[in-house]
């Protein structure tokens, strides 16, 4: 029986103990969760963005509007808008600037140039209000500027 009982004393000391360990570790845990989803979502967002100017410049160099640098351009940022119309994102959140150069100073506009840039903020409003009884600003995240650009050859045109 003193076996017995030595056990039970031991156990009914740390009933509580589990408790207030995962009351300590739930914060972190949370946090880290919260981390690991909006960096994930960074990434997506960065993802997208690739697409986007790849998609914009190559629809523009396929059908490169006969060597008119303003209808490429033009182009390029009208396919920018439509696969981010697809992919989720507001296009009215991207900027997007499609510019057809002269890449060796020879005088023929034969480089397109695509360039997206998206604020990212790490939560979709970019402030998390307080609650209904808690008194406050709330929080508010900084914005990160996410760019992607992509660079291709236009085949037969000039200035």
């Amino acid at each position: 029986m003193t076996t017995r009982r030595r056990f039970l004393g031991l156990t009914r000391g740390s009933r509580g103990q589990s408790l207030v360990e995962f009351a300590m570790v739930l914060p972190l845990l949370l946090v880290v969760g919260f981390l690991i989803t909006e960096f994930g979502r960074a990434l997506w967002v960065k993802n997208m963005l690739s697409q986007t100017v790849r998609e914009g410049a190559r629809m523009a160099v396929v059908n490169e509007a006969g060597g008119n640098p303003a209808a490429v351009e033009a182009r390029a940022k009208a396919r920018c808008d439509a696969f981010l119309v697809n992919t989720g994102m507001n296009p009215a959140e991207v900027t997007i600037e499609a510019q057809v150069m002269d890449s060796d100073g020879n005088g023929t506009n034969d480089v397109l140039r695509v360039r997206a840039m998206h604020s990212f903020s790490f939560v979709p409003q970019g402030t998390i209000q307080p609650g209904p009884f808690a008194t406050g600003r709330g929080i508010t995240f900084p914005t990160i500027p996410i760019r992607s650009e992509v660079i291709m050859h236009l085949e037969g045109t000039s200035g």
